[in-house]
């Protein structure tokens, strides 16, 4: 009876963290809930998103405690909603400096290539990681170059190169492949390497 009444007012309290993020008015009920609901990680888990979803930098404060959460589902919804706030450039490279969780650190490396205060450095240093950590970095790289219609350093044109003929991942020989076709790069080892993959996505980037 205790049980089924605990999951009664959960599933109630999630349905109006529903309707608030739905609304996009007051952001007041999804604040409340990261703190009332400390015990309730999914409760926790909504309101990060909910919040993310307002997409108001003021709201950052009361979501970027929440990269150094235990659960690291918890601290992946805060680097994703710090980024669709616009906010958290420092939190989130500083995070970077203790974070040993892969899929936390591939999260945070995506989420800085949303934020165009993030430093070129900061995103080529992810190139180097293991996967699925790197592919993180080139996806976050690829789209902040992009974005904001940036040409790559020489020394990112490198690491890109390096990662087009490398990566494990074939989605991360694409996002490379597809930062240097932008910036206008005709490495030919880098271009023979692509032409001679097995994967047909690969070889026509």
């Amino acid at each position: 009876m205790v049980f089924t009444l605990a999951i009664l007012l959960q599933t109630a309290l999630s349905y109006q963290l529903l309707s608030v993020e739905d609304a996009r008015k007051d952001p007041t009920p999804l604040v409340e809930a990261l703190t009332s609901s400390s015990s309730d990680v999914e409760i926790q888990r909504q309101a990060i998103r909910g919040l993310g979803r307002f997409e108001r930098e003021e709201i950052a404060p009361h979501v970027g405690p929440f990269l150094a959460a235990e659960q690291p589902g918890l601290r992946i919804e805060a680097a994703n909603a710090l980024a669709q706030m616009g906010a958290g450039t420092f939190v989130l490279s500083a995070r970077l400096e203790t974070e040993t969780h892969p899929a936390v650190r591939q999260a945070i490396y995506e989420a800085l290539g949303r934020l165009p205060r993030t430093t070129e450095e900061t995103l080529r240093t992810g190139l180097t990681e293991e996967h699925p950590i790197q592919l993180g970095a080139a996806k976050g790289l690829e789209h902040w170059l992009r974005s904001g219609d940036i040409a790559p350093s020489d020394a990112t044109k490198r690491a890109l190169r390096d990662l087009a003929i490398r990566a494990p991942s074939d989605l991360t020989r694409q996002l490379a492949l597809l930062a240097l076709h932008r910036a206008g790069d005709r490495h030919i080892a880098t271009l023979e390497s692509s032409w001679k993959h097995d994967n047909p996505l690969v070889r026509r980037l």
